[in-house]
């Protein structure tokens, strides 16, 4: 996850430790991958995140960038509060 604000910008790999540091910094926009730990490869802390990050400010602009490219969960982030959705899985072809 990574938040920003002003000039500054702050990552956190877990939901815990970005929960805390949106608590603490007050960031205006947050970067969400949904594949968190501990189950990278899905998407159930990245929504579980999403869902206490609005909670905690609803007016927070979070954009989710995430290579779990799948439709359903660009629909699903959005409806569920998200500002922005962007798959970031390459198709580049060697």
């Amino acid at each position: 996850m990574g938040f920003g604000g002003g000039s500054r910008s702050l990552s956190r790999e877990d939901r815990s430790s970005g929960i805390e540091i949106l608590d603490r910094e007050h960031p205006s926009i947050v970067t969400l991958d949904l594949g968190l730990p501990p189950a990278a490869g899905d998407t159930t802390e990245g929504f579980r995140a999403l869902g206490e990050m609005l909670q905690a400010d609803p007016m927070l602009k979070i954009m989710v960038i995430t290579g779990q490219d799948e439709q359903r969960n660009a629909l699903d982030a959005i409806g569920q509060g998200a500002y922005d959705f962007f798959c970031s899985r390459s198709t580049w072809r060697h």
